[in-house]
């Protein structure tokens, strides 16, 4: 039920293939919907489930977070009661629809390009919107081009480290 992305350190480099990795781990970011943070606690997005791994470790500072031990298995039926816990939470209730991110974007822009169409009296510009929203729906559905499909299937392929 879950998909989990190992995503490179977020920090500022001046390698121009880490900088890539950076940036797609951003993006990563932005979408998910469960966030692990083994990083500083300062700069843990909100609402993220801070991880303290490695905590069969002795530490001279007090443990931030989930304490997790791969070694011991410390923390782990705690970390996977948690997940369970946050991630039902985020499943739609009964009779409402599921929408990844993905689709929820592409229905917004829809939405958008149908909106616009009725505030207009010109038939040429209700169709041309009209034509755009269509194009956002065949997106959604599978019948965009080529390119569509491949930048979806490679987009998710690498998040780079």
């Amino acid at each position: 039920p879950f998909l989990f992305i190992d995503t490179a350190g977020l920090r500022d480099s001046d390698d121009v293939i880490e900088s890539i990795g950076v940036a797609r781990a951003r993006d990563a970011l932005s979408t998910a919907d469960l966030i692990l943070w083994l990083g500083d606690a300062r700069d843990a997005p909100e609402g993220a489930l801070q991880i303290a791994a490695k905590s069969d470790l002795g530490r001279s500072r007090p443990i931030v977070g989930l304490p997790v031990s791969a070694r011991t298995g410390e923390g782990l039926v705690e970390l996977k009661e948690t997940l369970l816990v946050r991630a039902r939470g985020l499943l739609p209730k009964p009779g409402a629809l599921a929408l990844n991110h993905r689709h929820r974007s592409i229905l917004d822009e829809a939405l958008g390009e149908l909106e616009i169409a009725t505030r207009s009296s010109d038939p040429l510009i209700i169709a041309e919107h009209f034509r755009n929203a269509r194009n956002h729906i065949d997106r959604l559905t599978g019948r965009a081009g080529v390119e569509d499909m491949l930048d979806a299937l490679f987009g998710s392929l690498c998040i780079g480290k």
